[in-house]
C-alpha cells in the first residue's frame, strides 16, 4: 500500500512545485520588467503602488501577479497631440529595451489630445503592461503603469 501512495505523492508535489513556479518566475519577470522601465531617469517622481509580489485570484482557482506604478514627464512643449506622441515614443522605448512588443489592433488614438493608451505585450512569459497618458497640465503628461501576468 505504501509503495503505490508514494509515488502519488511524489506526483502532487511536483505538480504543486510547477505550478507554484510558473507564477512566481513570471511574476518575478513582471516585477523586473516594471522596475526596469520605472528606473527612467526622465521619470518625475515615480512611484511604485504594486510591486507584483503577491497573487490575485482570477476567479477560476487561477492566481496572477499585478504591477502598478505612476509617475509624470515634463514636457516645454504647447502642441499637446506632440507632447502625447513623444510620451508614447519614449516610454515604449523603455518597454522595447525590455523585450515588449506594442499591441496592435485596437482604436487609433494617434491624434487624441486628452489621453492615450498603449498596450505592451512580452510573449514569455506572457506578461502584458498598458501605461495610459494624460495630460493633467500643459507642461506635464501624467503616466499610469499596470501590468500583470497570465492567469496560472
Amino acid at each position: 500500500m505504501l509503495r503505490r501512495l508514494f509515488p502519488l505523492a511524489a506526483i502532487a508535489v511536483l505538480l504543486t512545485a510547477c505550478s507554484g513556479g510558473s507564477i512566481d518566475e513570471s511574476g518575478a519577470q513582471l516585477a523586473k520588467d516594471g522596475q526596469q522601465v520605472m528606473a527612467w531617469e526622465k521619470w518625475v517622481e515615480p512611484k511604485i503602488t504594486s510591486p507584483a509580489t503577491e497573487n490575485v485570484a482570477c476567479g477560476d482557482g487561477t492566481f496572477k501577479r499585478v504591477f502598478t506604478a505612476t509617475a509624470t514627464l515634463s514636457s516645454n512643449n504647447p502642441d499637446a497631440d506632440d507632447t502625447l506622441d513623444n510620451a508614447e515614443r519614449t516610454i515604449g522605448a523603455r518597454f522595447s529595451e525590455a523585450g515588449y512588443e506594442t499591441a496592435t489592433g485596437g482604436p487609433d488614438q494617434s491624434d487624441k489630445t486628452d489621453s492615450r493608451q498603449v498596450k505592451e505585450v512580452k510573449q514569455e512569459p506572457e506578461i502584458t503592461f498598458t501605461y495610459t497618458m494624460t495630460l493633467p497640465q500643459e507642461d506635464t503628461v501624467a503616466v499610469t503603469v499596470e501590468g500583470q501576468t497570465a492567469c496560472a
